[in-house]
C-alpha cells in the first residue's frame, strides 16, 4: 500500500507518483479529504475511498489498475478533472447501495474495461454530471449522440457527454463545489 489514511478529517494527499502495489492510495473513515494532483499506476486500485464522507478527488491520474476509482460507502464526494486511462476494470467503480449523492464529472475516462463500459455505478442517487453547467465526461468509446450508460444496478448514466475523447486532445475542465 501507498499511502493510508484512517480516521482523518480536513487532510490533503497530494502530488505524489506511486506506483505498483495493492492500492496506491488509501482513505478510509475520513471526511473532507482533498486527493489531488496524483498519478497512480500499475496497482490493483488507483485510488480507494471506502466509508467517507465529503471527500474531493481531482486533476489525479490513474492508469494500467485494475480500477482506477474505486468508492465504498461514500456518501457527497466530488469526482473531477481525473484522467483515468488504460485501467483493466473500470475507471470508477462505485460498490454498494450505501454510495449516495457522489458528483462525477470533467473526467476523462481513456480505454478502460476494453469492449465494456467504462464506469460502474451501485449507488444511489449519483450524478454523472455536473448540475449547473451540464457538463458530463469524456469518454474514449462514446458513439457520439444521446447519453452515455453506466453499468451497475443504479441504471446511471451521463446524460450531458463531453464528447469522444481522443490522446492528445487539450481539455480545460470546470470544477464544481467540493470544499467547505
Amino acid at each position: 500500500m501507498g499511502i493510508r489514511l484512517d480516521w482523518e478529517t480536513d487532510t490533503k494527499i497530494c502530488n505524489n507518483t506511486i506506483k505498483g502495489g495493492y492500492t496506491p492510495i488509501y482513505n478510509r473513515v475520513s471526511s473532507w479529504t482533498v486527493i489531488s494532483n496524483n498519478t497512480c499506476y500499475g496497482g490493483s486500485n488507483g485510488v480507494i475511498v471506502t466509508s467517507s464522507d465529503y471527500p474531493f478527488i481531482f486533476n489525479n491520474t490513474c492508469m494500467e489498475n485494475n480500477h482506477g476509482i474505486n468508492l465504498l460507502y461514500v456518501n457527497h464526494g466530488v469526482i473531477v478533472n481525473n484522467t483515468l486511462s488504460k485501467n483493466t476494470g473500470y475507471g470508477v467503480y462505485i460498490d454498494s447501495s450505501s454510495n449516495d449523492n457522489n458528483t462525477i464529472c470533467s473526467n476523462i475516462f481513456n480505454q478502460n474495461n476494453p469492449g465494456g463500459c467504462q464506469a460502474f455505478d451501485q449507488g444511489s442517487n449519483n450524478h454523472w454530471y455536473n448540475s449547473s453547467t451540464n457538463t458530463g465526461n469524456y469518454w474514449s468509446n462514446y458513439v457520439g449522440t444521446g447519453s452515455y450508460s453506466i453499468d451497475g444496478a443504479a441504471n446511471s448514466y451521463d446524460p450531458f457527454p463531453m464528447g469522444i475523447y481522443e490522446p492528445g486532445t487539450v481539455v480545460l475542465m470546470d470544477i464544481p463545489g467540493g470544499t467547505k
